[in-house]
């Protein structure tokens, strides 16, 4: 079977106020985008991760989601 399982971690965090994602760069250790890529820069790439990631299973994806915020407001979509 092809399942995908996803952890989005805490490396990617929803800003309640307004809605938006962001990338928390305390908890992103890839070295290479965190020493050159700008906030905005450092979102774009890690939800183009995540979406690449979250669309590999062909008979369906398993998604755990660490932060709290934006656990539960994907819980409306997934």
């Amino acid at each position: 079977m092809s399942y995908a399982y996803v952890i989005i971690g805490n490396d990617l965090e929803l800003d309640t106020q307004t809605g938006r994602l962001w990338a928390n760069k305390s908890s992103y250790f890839d070295r290479n985008g965190y020493a050159t890529a700008k906030p905005e820069e450092l979102t774009r790439y890690l939800i183009n991760i995540y979406y690449v990631l979250l669309t590999r299973g062909i008979f369906g994806t398993h998604v755990y989601v660490e932060n709290k915020a934006l656990r539960e407001y994907l819980q409306k979509y997934f």
